[in-house]
């Protein structure tokens, strides 16, 4: 039985901090971790998945100072749930509304940024985002994923129900692209996605342009037209 470490106390959903979208995607972006060709894209977004990480975390602890909030928690293996629990963390600066760090110190993985430091800051994001409980939510408690039986051998299809999961879901992408849009952030990450400002830069474009427009064809003539308006 695991006990709240000296000057923590238990985390509920009253006292967690606020952690927004913007604060999740500026810490990935800082992090060469995270933006490295092993994490990014799709890998990312499958380590910060619900159907993992609201089973996989818990018995959650926080001790908050007066800027910045330290957070531990307990997260079950996801293919060996009767391991032994790997300790995660993450420090967030509550005033300035900035995640310092979120690390994993059990996972071999942890030293070039896995996948649990990922789904332990997005069940952040996740409880800041749900609508005021009538009730307080404590959070120490056992992970729902270490407490599944493990006598069985083999699941059968039938285990699984008869709703199909997709096994991708954009919706923290497109969340934060739609808010971007919103405060017209620009970066890399918008500017690849904004498809009516950049279209006519797409390397097939710019031939077919170029091949159709009434100017002489030389290199300096092609130098002038590519640059963005």
């Amino acid at each position: 039985m695991y006990s709240v470490d000296n000057g923590f106390i238990k985390a509920d959903s009253a006292n967690l901090p606020e952690v927004d979208i913007f604060m999740v995607m500026d810490y990935f972006n800082r992090n060469k971790d995270f933006i490295s060709a092993e994490m990014r894209g799709i890998k990312l977004l499958r380590s910060g998945r619900q159907s993992y990480g609201d089973n996989a975390i818990g018995y959650v602890q926080l001790k908050q100072t007066e800027a910045l909030c330290e957070l531990k928690a307990k997260i079950t293996p996801e293919h060996k749930i009767k391991s032994r629990n790997y300790n995660v963390s993450c420090a967030i600066n509550t005033k300035e509304k900035v995640v310092v760090n979120a690390k994993c110190y059990d996972c071999p993985a942890s030293e070039g940024g896995c996948k649990h430091e990922v789904a332990f800051l997005m069940w952040l994001h996740r409880r800041s985002e749900e609508p005021s409980p009538t009730e307080t939510s404590c959070y120490w408690k056992k992970s729902k994923l270490s407490s599944a039986p493990s006598t069985k051998k083999f699941s059968s299809t039938s285990d699984f129900g008869n709703k199909i999961q997709p096994c991708y879901n954009d919706s923290l992408l497109q969340e934060y692209l739609a808010e971007a849009k919103r405060k017209k952030i620009e970066n890399s990450l918008m500017r690849y996605y904004n498809t009516e400002k950049y279209s006519d830069l797409a390397i097939h474009s710019l031939a077919i342009n170029f091949k159709n427009s009434r100017q002489e064809k030389t290199p300096k003539i092609l130098l002038n037209f590519v640059k963005p308006k």
